[in-house]
């Protein structure tokens, strides 16, 4: 489930206690917490490794960890989620969320639009794919699913496409394989990431008016620019499924306890088994990320057992 663009994903609250009621407020922190498990929604510019990228913020924000969700390759720009410090625990969960990209593809020989409209849609649902040669992941075959391909733009021999897709897709072959259907050939001229799980491009920030408003901050000491660009540990995983646990069970959270049931107070529908899932505090504190062992109506029901196996603790 949390591989679906978000927008396809209706959740509603199940309450176990029906005297607890979700707040809508969320914890405020210090901007010294903020950096200690905060991310950034980074627009990577190009011709950048996103190791590079990391190295270079260490230094200029003078944190000791930063990682990355999602590598991008020197060529392509867009969404690059920023993980600061203790938030690297998280970029495995946020790389496995969607993606969505516009592609500018060149096609070897001239084909109607009706055509190409015709070829992509084709490509919409499981796909085959071996990965190019070049790439950091074995060379072996692999499906991955293309949840939805819209044509923006067709002039001559060169196509604007956006396309919603599970994670480890590879636009690159995408392309090279949208050209042997077509007959024509065809390759990838440009890739610009436009979405990572609800992290949308028009949000992000550029890398250089980071590094600007962040020297700002050392020379004025006023927080509110930087405070609007480092986003609080709950809206990382806004795209996982939750739920809601008794604040006495923090403690032994803390230690890597599961999560059992008789500790729930509310959770969303739709949880699966195996599922990762953001497991909150009463006041919607983010405590730790785990995988359920129980679907969302098991969990409503049961009395006791475990109910979620923590992975990641964040407090």
């Amino acid at each position: 489930m949390e591989n679906l663009p978000f927008e396809l994903i209706n959740r509603k609250v199940l309450y176990k206690d029906s005297n607890f009621k979700i707040s809508k407020n969320f914890p405020k922190y210090s901007l010294s917490e903020l950096f200690n498990c905060g991310m950034i929604n980074l627009d990577k510019p190009k011709k950048y490794y996103c190791k590079q990228i990391d190295n270079k913020l260490v230094h200029a924000l003078e944190t000791p960890r930063i990682g990355h969700a999602g590598t991008l390759d020197p060529n392509v720009s867009g969404v690059l989620p920023i993980l600061l410090v203790k938030a690297t625990k998280l970029s495995e969960i946020i790389s496995k969320a969607g993606k969505v990209y516009d592609c500018e593809m060149h096609i070897h020989k001239e084909v109607s639009r009706k055509k190409l409209i015709n070829v992509l849609k084709s490509f919409e649902g499981k796909v085959k794919q071996l990965p190019p040669r070049k790439s950091a992941v074995k060379r072996e075959w692999r499906i991955r699913e293309i949840y939805g391909i819209n044509l923006l733009k067709f002039k001559e021999k060169d196509a604007i496409f956006r396309v919603w897709c599970e994670a480890g897709t590879y636009i690159r072959t995408l392309c090279v394989d949208i050209g042997k259907k077509l007959g024509t050939g065809a390759h990838m001229k440009s890739l610009n990431r436009i979405q990572v799980a609800n992290f949308k491009l028009k949000d992000s920030i550029k890398f250089k008016k980071l590094i600007s408003i962040y020297k700002k901050y050392l020379e004025t000491e006023k927080e509110s620019e930087l405070r609007k660009i480092i986003l609080q540990k709950e809206k990382i995983v806004s795209h996982l499924p939750k739920i809601w646990v008794d604040s006495s069970i923090k403690s032994r959270l803390k230690n890597g306890s599961p999560v059992f049931a008789p500790g729930i107070l509310a959770l969303e529908s739709r949880i699966e088994k195996g599922e990762n899932i953001a497991v909150l505090s009463e006041d919607n504190e983010l405590l730790v990320v785990g995988k359920a062992e129980m679907n969302s109506e098991e969990i409503l029901k049961a009395k006791r057992g475990l109910s979620i196996k923590t992975k990641i603790v964040l407090i």
